[in-house]
């Protein structure tokens, strides 16, 4: 159980990175975290979770050049 608890609080912190570094307008980086919590979000099987990452995802990518 601790393994699932890991994980989820892994995908928080990411998703939290990523939103830091968006609102510093790096948006590279914010993506590079956004792929990663998705990665961990579709091994263990997070649902919710990833449809967040992919909204992420795409805010993140609007403004790449």
């Amino acid at each position: 159980m601790s393994g699932a608890k890991s994980n989820w609080s892994e995908v928080g912190y990411l998703l939290a990175e990523g939103e830091i570094r968006l609102l510093r307008q790096d948006n590279k980086a914010a993506l590079d975290s956004f792929l990663k919590a998705l990665n961990t979000a579709m091994l263990v099987g997070y649902g919710r979770v990833m449809s967040d990452c992919l909204y992420n995802i795409s805010r993140a990518a609007e403004n790449l050049s």
